[in-house]
């Protein structure tokens, strides 16, 4: 299914820093805004790439789960079963 850019731009970004800080606050973190932003902007690229492959419906949320882990894991240095809590929880 593709997503026009506009979409993009005005939900897909929006949507996903706003996971992305809702994971922060589940650590109890600092905001790093750069941090989160550029999380938030891969991750929605990524969300708009998927859409482009034949995977099977849900499958493109679990990779979008892994990838939020990935990134919270090395961009934000917080103890990795934390990491895993706050993805289930944010996404």
């Amino acid at each position: 299914m593709k997503i026009p850019i506009i979409a993009l731009i005005l939900q897909g970004i929006p949507e996903q820093i706003a996971v992305v800080t809702l994971a922060y606050v589940i650590a109890g973190m600092p905001f790093a805004w750069k941090k989160i932003v550029s999380m938030g902007i891969i991750l929605a690229l990524t969300s708009y790439l998927l859409r482009f492959f034949p995977i099977l419906f849900g499958l493109h949320t679990v990779i979008m789960l892994v990838l939020l882990f990935i990134l919270l894991f090395f961009g934000a240095r917080v103890i990795f079963m934390l990491v895993w809590l706050q993805a289930f929880l944010a996404f």
